[in-house]
């Protein structure tokens, strides 16, 4: 967000007269240093999400044959992310759209969204396949299965990167804001996993803290009240003097 701020008041206020075509020129260079500042951070939050979401692949299966895909197609990432990066600051007056780095670009995005596809995909089955195996035993369903929440981070960081990338297909420039929301994107889909996990988890300690006084409180009773045997009862009354009083039958 500071790149950015940074990047907006050079193009607008600072190189507004001095830089050759104006504004809508200096926005387009994608040689700027701000902007490949920006692009460097982008790409390791992109690289660092999508290693998040193989890591947690691999801690639900446990098995590194499972994630071995995975991770070549996020080396793929890295490497195509700093060459774009390296051929972005060696490439005067250069735009993102153009030749010469087009097919990195591309070829970035579309192995950053498979990687994520693969991994959330392969995620979801393995949790999926968990809940049906013991939904026959599970006495409760819970209001926030833990499938729907990793679901919906995939699905919210998965949209980010096909409206990116279909933006750089046309060569509109709404890449250029979807390249900003993608780092929010990124933050929001790594810790609503957290957040819905901690909240869905008050909820239940409320719940259990509920249940757990009311059963203090009947565990009390019992122990000011004990219960005792029916049978310890009458054999205790039943004696010779008391054998015939209605007390000794009501009780047998």
């Amino acid at each position: 967000m500071v790149v950015g701020i940074i990047r907006i008041e050079d193009g607008l206020v600072k190189y507004r007269e001095t830089f050759p075509g104006g504004p809508a020129a200096f926005f387009a260079d994608a040689s700027q240093e701000t902007w490949v500042v920006k692009n460097a951070i982008v790409i390791l939050q992109t690289l660092l999400g999508d290693g998040v979401v193989i890591y947690r692949c691999y801690v639900v299966w446990q098995s590194v044959w499972i994630i071995i895909i995975s991770c070549i197609m996020w080396c793929g990432v890295a490497v195509f992310g700093v060459f774009t990066v390296y051929k972005f600051s060696q490439a005067p007056s250069n735009n993102v759209f153009a030749n010469q780095t087009r097919h990195l670009v591309a070829a970035f995005m579309i192995l950053t969204l498979a990687t994520n596809l693969l991994s959330s995909g392969l995620l979801a089955y393995r949790i999926w396949m968990i809940e049906r195996r013991v939904s026959g035993i599970r006495t409760t369903k819970g209001k926030m299965p833990l499938l729907r929440v990793f679901v919906d981070a995939a699905i919210l960081y998965s949209a980010a990167l096909c409206s990116s990338l279909i933006c750089f297909a046309l060569s509109n420039n709404g890449l250029y804001v979807m390249a900003d929301l993608t780092v929010p994107v990124i933050s929001i889909a790594f810790y609503m996993v957290f957040i819905r996990f901690a909240s869905s988890q008050r909820n239940r300690d409320y719940i259990s803290t509920v249940l757990g006084g009311t059963g203090e409180i009947e565990r009390r009773n019992s122990q000011q009240y004990p219960m005792q045997s029916l049978y310890g009862i009458y054999r205790r009354n039943d004696t010779s003097s008391l054998a015939d009083t209605p007390k000794a039958h009501t009780l047998a």
